[in-house]
């Protein structure tokens, strides 16, 4: 298997400000030809942030529980922002962030051990996520810095309520 960069959508899901622009550069820089797709809140000026598609939610807030994070923008504005991504297989990474190499493709790509939980797997295939930060009591944690893999299964995972 080999995925090249035009089989990639690449949601790019946050607020918007000018690390914004530098993690869009790095995406068209490092993943020519992919699909890039701004998620982000209503009322941001994006007059100078270049997209190929767009999808603007209402913020639903910070959550009251300061454990949960952001977990509740993360939900709403990716499930909606991956309904806009086309291509076999999505890369989610905050827009305060960038892409500095390809690394997580090829990783991918060398089919990770998978089994050690298997009565847990939801997915048809691997999902690559971010482990800094890890909860290590805590098999259900999601990092929110990045995710990779087939955008049916990335869809999936973020088809919560």
């Amino acid at each position: 298997m080999s995925v090249s960069s035009g089989e990639i959508s690449v949601l790019v899901q946050g607020s918007v400000d000018e690390k914004t622009k530098k993690c869009i550069a790095s995406v068209r820089r490092h993943l020519p030809g992919s699909q890039v797709v701004l998620s982000t809140w209503k009322g941001y000026d994006l007059s100078n942030i270049e997209y190929d598609a767009l999808c603007e939610q209402d913020d639903p807030g910070a959550n009251k529980i300061k454990c949960l994070g952001n977990i509740y923008r993360e939900i709403i504005g990716r499930k909606a922002g991956l309904q806009k991504c086309d291509r076999l297989y999505t890369l989610i990474i905050r827009s305060d962030s960038e892409v500095i190499n390809l690394n997580f493709v090829r990783a991918f790509e060398e089919k990770l051990r998978v089994g050690k939980y298997e009565e847990y797997r939801f997915l048809k295939d691997r999902v690559m996520m971010c482990s800094a930060g890890w909860i290590a009591s805590s098999l259900f944690f999601l990092n929110d810095w990045f995710f990779f893999g087939k955008t049916e299964d990335i869809k999936d995972m973020f088809d919560l309520p």
